[in-house]
Parts: C-alpha cells; sequence; structure tokens
C-alpha cells in the first residue's frame, strides 16, 4: 500500500515538474510574441493599426485589469490587517468576505497565490510560518504612505477616469496624501511592530 503512495508521489512531483517547466516556456512565449507584436504593429498604416491593437487590447486588457484589481485587494486586506500574517487561503477567505469576486478566475488559490509573490517587497513581507508561506503588510511609515498614495489615485481615477494623467492626479493628491498617512499613523489596527522609515 505505502508502495502505491510513493508511486502516485513521484509522479505527482514529476508532472509538477512538467508544468513549471512549461510555464516558464510559456512565458517567455508570451514575451516574445508581445515584443513582435508591438514591433509590427508599428510598421501598419494608422487606419489598420487601430483595428489590431483593439483586437489586441480585448484580448489582454481585461486579464491585466483583474490581476490589478486582485493585487490591490491583496494589498488592501494586508494594510487593514498589519498584524496579521496570512496564507494564501486566508488571503482567499478574506476576500470572499470583502466581497471581492472570486467567480472570475478560474483558480482563484492559485490566482491569489501568483498575485501575491508578485507583490512588491517594499509593500509585503514574505514569511515561512512551519513551513507555509504567508504574507504580512511591511509596517514602515514609507510603506503606509505608499498605500495610501495608491488608494488615493484609484479613487480619484475611479473619478475622473482618464481624464487626467497620474502626474497630474498625483500632483493633486499631494494635499490629501499627508492627511490620510496621518490617519493610517493614527489607527490602532495599523500594528504595533516596528514602524521604520526606509
Amino acid at each position: 500500500m505505502a508502495s502505491d503512495y510513493k508511486a502516485v508521489l513521484n509522479d505527482s512531483i514529476e508532472r509538477l515538474n512538467q508544468i513549471i517547466a512549461e510555464q516558464q516556456s510559456l512565458e517567455v512565449e508570451l514575451t516574445k510574441l508581445r515584443q513582435f507584436i508591438f514591433a509590427t504593429v508599428n510598421m501598419l498604416p494608422d487606419d489598420e493599426r487601430a483595428s489590431f491593437l483593439n483586437g489586441l487590447a480585448e484580448g489582454t486588457v481585461a486579464q491585466e485589469a483583474n490581476e490589478s484589481n486582485l493585487s490591490e485587494a491583496i494589498r488592501d486586506i494586508l494594510y487593514e490587517n498589519p498584524k496579521v500574517s496570512f496564507t494564501v487561503a486566508a488571503l482567499r477567505d478574506s476576500l470572499r468576505d470583502s466581497g471581492f469576486d472570486l467567480g472570475r478566475y478560474s483558480n482563484a488559490l492559485a490566482s491569489i497565490s501568483t498575485t501575491a509573490r508578485r507583490l512588491s517587497p517594499k509593500d509585503a513581507d514574505v514569511l515561512d510560518a512551519d513551513g507555509v508561506t504567508v504574507y504580512r503588510a511591511v509596517n514602515s511609515r514609507s510603506a503606509r504612505q505608499r498605500h495610501a498614495e495608491r488608494r488615493n489615485l484609484k479613487m480619484w481615477r475611479e473619478i475622473f477616469g482618464e481624464t487626467f494623467s497620474d502626474e497630474e492626479i498625483n500632483n493633486l493628491m499631494k494635499t490629501d496624501t499627508s492627511g490620510m498617512l496621518q490617519a493610517a499613523e493614527e489607527d490602532p489596527l495599523r500594528g504595533e511592530g516596528p514602524s521604520t522609515d526606509e
């Protein structure tokens, strides 16, 4: 009986390694295709170029927006609970509890895991707790300030859409950011860990 489990385990490890290799290969191919498409589409006349770019946008923009929304939602959860270390499953549960729509992801845990791993080291600490990877908000003044600025930019972007550039919105935000940072520092939920400046 034990040999059956070993055989299944060996097969599973072999399959995992194959999938990782395939994923890496697909990422390289994806990068090459994007570079080729963007280089080639610039050789087309303007009227034809727009048609191809619209077709490309339909397939990629929605996915990128979903990933961006997911990473912001994960950051929000981490910064709203700075003393808590989250496993991927706990992040999933918190996202679900917050009303985030996980139904658009065919494998929510995999999407959350990938997105959490891609968070900037300035935003999230990646820790090992008894062999399980956990994520926790970086508890520093500059990390809280970046998070407040991102949330503020998102709010202004929702209000103004694409009317203004990010630079113009960031200039508009400068007066609001200090108040948001002060509120974040006064928030008792922000954690009692060391607060360091980077």
